[in-house]
């Protein structure tokens, strides 16, 4: 193999471990962020105050509002 050639090879595996790492990431927030959710409408069902799942979970007054009028 030349050293173009191994050159090359080098810069295809390095790419491919950062759009790994780029894709674990996104993952990983997207976890989190579903977490919060799911926690944020738990405590809608538990009829928690608004003000305080906004100030525990970060989420707006009006996006918890809308999620709690979807609540079944």
């Amino acid at each position: 193999m030349s050293a173009f050639e191994e050159y090359v090879e080098n810069l295809i595996i390095k790419s491919l471990k950062q759009g790994e790492e780029k894709g674990e990431k996104r993952g990983v927030k997207r976890g989190i962020k579903q977490g919060i959710i799911q926690t944020a409408q738990k405590m809608l069902q538990r009829n928690m105050e608004i003000s305080e799942i906004e100030e525990i979970t970060g989420i707006k007054k009006e996006e918890l509002e809308n999620m709690k009028s979807m609540l079944v």
